[in-house]
């Protein structure tokens, strides 16, 4: 049974590169989305599952069993520089950080 990979935020740009690159390696893919339909595309594409995932959410969340890598690539895009705005600072770094 290939090793199961929880990748978060791993459906488009460099996260979907990665995505595919660990597919290719032979690895089974679950990649989490706050946007299921977003998610559920991607994966349609590659090969990999998708579950609804918001780590600034976890406490929320009852994640399935079974994974044996987590690669959290989550991030939120602020429309001011993150440093400008203490509550997008401290929302990044949630998703970044605290959530996973």
């Amino acid at each position: 049974m290939p090793r199961r990979v929880l990748f978060t935020g791993g459906h488009r740009g460099i996260g979907r590169a990665i995505a595919e690159g660990l597919i290719a390696k032979g690895l089974g893919l679950t990649i989490g989305a706050r946007n299921l339909a977003d998610g559920e595309s991607t994966a349609d594409q590659i090969g990999a599952d998708a579950i609804t995932l918001d780590v600034l959410t976890l406490p929320d969340v009852d994640l399935p069993r079974g994974y044996d890598i987590l690669i959290n690539n989550a991030g939120i895009l602020l429309e001011t520089p993150i440093f400008a705005d203490p509550e997008g600072f401290h929302t990044s770094m949630d998703a970044m950080g605290t959530g996973p």
